[in-house]
């Protein structure tokens, strides 16, 4: 079972463009519902089988909590905007809350210094989500996102 990929999406612009218009590329919300489909099955696991993620993004605690103290707390507009905006900040809601687990990834994409690659560049964003959110470390490969992008019809 797995969300509606046309509803997640929706929601991924929507939540992305209220924090903030420069948040929600076309490009940071085709990475962001990727990542969704890869790591929870677009939304079939919203807590890791054998570890400590959660949500439909599969964010550690530690990788969330390390986005709210070097990332969000030099940010306080930022911080009162997903205040005002009702986003929890605390990681055990990644579980049931969907926004604030969409927002989490692209602010963990933000972070990072190399561009986003463009939109439409399917396997550019494979490489970068294996490069900064599984890590070189990480199990994940480039063929599985590519094979789930595909599974769950986010590419033909």
């Amino acid at each position: 079972m797995s969300i509606s990929l046309s509803q997640l999406r929706d929601l991924a612009e929507r939540s992305l463009f209220e924090l903030d218009p420069v948040l929600a590329s076309a490009a940071a919300i085709e990475l962001v519902i990727g990542t969704a489909a890869h790591e929870s099955g677009l939304g079939t696991y919203i807590r890791q089988v054998r570890g400590p993620a959660l949500g439909i993004c599969q964010m550690e605690p530690a990788t969330f909590l390390d986005i709210s103290r070097r990332y969000l707390d030099a940010r306080p507009e930022l911080v009162s905007r997903m205040v005002a905006l009702g986003y929890p900040r605390k990681p055990a809601a990644l579980e049931w809350d969907i926004r604030l687990a969409l927002v989490m990834c692209r602010l963990h994409y933000r972070r990072v210094p190399t561009p986003l690659p463009i939109a439409g560049d399917w396997e550019g964003q494979a490489h970068y989500w294996k490069r900064h959110y599984n890590t070189m470390a990480g199990a994940g490969t480039v063929e599985q996102y590519m094979r789930d992008l595909k599974k769950y019809a986010i590419i033909v």
